[in-house]
C-alpha cells in the first residue's frame, strides 16, 4: 500500500498458528505467550528475507504483521487503510486448472472494496 507523496511501501503479512484457539485450554499464560511470540518473530523473518531478496536499495518497505484468517485480516486492514489497491499472492494448490485461485484471493477479490492484483507463483 502507498500514499501519493510517500516513499514507503506498507506490506501486510498475515500469519496463522494452528489450534490457536486450542492453545488457550492446553498451555499455560507464560507458554502461550512465547508460542505467539515465536510464530510473530517468524513471520517477521520470513517477510525480511523475502522484502530482502527483492534487492531494490531505493526500496523502504513497512511491515505490518497481522494473525488470524486473512481474508478478515486483508480486508479489514485495507477498509480502515482506504486503500487504492491490493496486490495478494495465488498458489495453485491442486495443480489443476491454471485459472483457479486460491481460497483467500478468492475472497479478497470478492469482497474489496478496492482494486485487486492477483499474481499466481510457481
Amino acid at each position: 500500500l502507498q500514499h501519493p507523496g510517500e516513499d514507503e511501501v506498507e506490506v501486510l503479512h498475515v500469519y496463522d498458528i494452528p489450534f490457536d484457539r486450542r492453545i488457550e485450554l492446553i498451555l499455560h499464560r507464560q507458554e502461550r505467550s512465547a508460542l505467539r511470540e515465536a510464530y510473530r518473530r517468524a513471520a517477521r523473518e520470513k517477510m525480511d528475507n523475502w522484502l530482502g531478496a527483492m534487492q531494490d536499495p531505493k526500496a523502504r518497505w513497512q511491515v505490518v504483521l497481522g494473525r488470524g484468517d486473512p481474508r478478515k485480516i486483508i480486508l479489514d486492514h485495507a477498509r480502515r487503510r482506504r486503500t487504492d489497491l491490493i496486490a495478494v499472492g495465488s498458489k495453485d494448490r491442486s495443480g489443476t486448472a491454471r485459472l483457479r485461485i486460491g481460497s483467500v484471493a478468492l475472497a479478497i477479490v470478492r469482497y474489496a472494496s478496492c482494486d485487486v492484483l492477483v499474481v499466481r507463483s510457481e
